[in-house]
């Protein structure tokens, strides 16, 4: 009976050395502890989840079809706060409805102005690989009601110029090898 063949990566026959030993395990070795991690802003976080109602600066970090629970169609955005500083990284989300044709006429309104005009647009990803979208968001409170505790609605939002002091950074690609020796990977 001859032995079973084992090919390393290469397609090479394995030189019958475990992998696990030949592994570089020194990113393992360095890993952070979780125990020492830094959580000064968990301690600082207030138990409130909802934001005062108000007006509010955010970018659009994503729109995209999708479905209610109850498989009704629309449009959901997810919005992150950057102005004022104080509630800067809090996410709103907006649901767009898309079920019917008085819907679609009123998310036409709502989504024209952000160029998502067309069935073909809505069905990109947005906003657009390394466009960056800002908009004054009007958030109000809902009530608690059938159950579901009290939460921010986005009512209406309108397009704006980016501000001053937002200055986005491509976001880092996790998989990038660095090219200059640096732990971090590249900008995507």
């Amino acid at each position: 009976m001859l032995p079973p063949l084992n090919f390393n990566s290469n397609g090479n026959r394995d030189d019958g050395i475990d992998p696990i030993i030949k592994a570089d395990l020194r990113g393992f070795d360095a890993a952070p502890d979780p125990l020492r991690a830094d959580l000064s802003a968990f301690d600082k976080a207030d138990l409130r989840s909802v934001l005062p109602a108000g007006s509010y600066i955010a970018c659009i970090e994503s729109g995209k079809l999708g479905t209610t629970n109850t498989g009704k169609l629309c449009y959901k955005l997810r919005l992150a706060v950057t102005q004022p500083p104080e509630f800067a990284g809090r996410v709103l989300f907006k649901t767009v409805m898309l079920h019917d044709a008085a819907a679609q006429a009123r998310a036409k309104t709502l989504l024209g102005p952000l160029g998502l005009t067309t069935s073909e647009t809505l069905r990109r990803p947005f906003p657009e690989p390394g466009k960056t979208v800002f908009v004054k968001a009007l958030v109000t409170i809902q009530p608690e009601r059938n159950g579901f505790p009290e939460m921010n609605s986005v009512e209406r939002f309108t397009l704006i110029d980016p501000p001053a002091e937002a200055t986005p950074k491509p976001p880092v690609n996790p998989w990038a090898v660095s090219l200059d020796g640096t732990e971090e990977g590249g900008a995507a």
